[in-house]
């Protein structure tokens, strides 16, 4: 992404081959960010000694292992998929922008890091065919790590909204 939260051209996009699952996961500014520079590189452009500017997976995916990090700090018992959860969960969507090129959509690492409910954050249903079958069921399990009760809505296939409540006590 850039500043202005569009896809840089050079963005990989999905869906991911094989299984067509959605891919990228999440996106994160990766476009003219300035990073500290390693004596006698020539990656980039050089801001001066110490920085230069440069773009790509390289400078997006910083941005994601910092949130990560941070979100496993205020939750060390978490597990590798609750953080991910946690992140694509609370991902910032982009207007305009297929789920194929943004995934749940820009990190957003303060709500993910105070937010109190997550949900499943990425849901591979299988390749979509002419053939008309009867989808199999997939569960999508909303968590809750305040002391508060908090209600969610979520829409089903059909387009009808049923509205749940995550419970305090829920776990993972």
């Amino acid at each position: 992404m850039d500043r202005n939260d569009s896809l840089a051209p050079f963005s990989s996009r999905g869906p991911r081959r094989g299984d067509e699952a959605v891919k990228p996961d999440v996106t994160a500014p990766g476009v003219g960010i300035v990073a500290a520079r390693a004596a006698g590189t020539a990656m980039g452009s050089p801001v001066d000694e110490h920085y230069v500017a440069a773009s790509g997976t390289s400078m997006a995916t910083p941005h994601v292992a910092g949130a990560a990090a941070l979100l496993a700090q205020r939750h060390p018992e978490w597990t590798a998929a609750r953080l991910k959860d946690a992140l694509i969960s609370s991902a910032v969507t982009v207007d305009g922008q297929k789920v194929t090129e943004q995934g749940g959509g820009r990190i957003d690492a303060r709500a993910a890091v105070l937010g109190a409910v997550s949900a499943t954050g990425t849901l591979a249903l299988g390749p979509f065919t002419s053939e008309a079958t009867e989808p199999e069921g997939s569960r999508v399990l909303h968590t809750n790590s305040s002391d508060k009760d908090r209600a969610s809505t979520r829409s089903t296939p059909a387009g009808s909204m049923r509205r749940a409540t995550a419970r305090s006590c829920a776990t993972r």
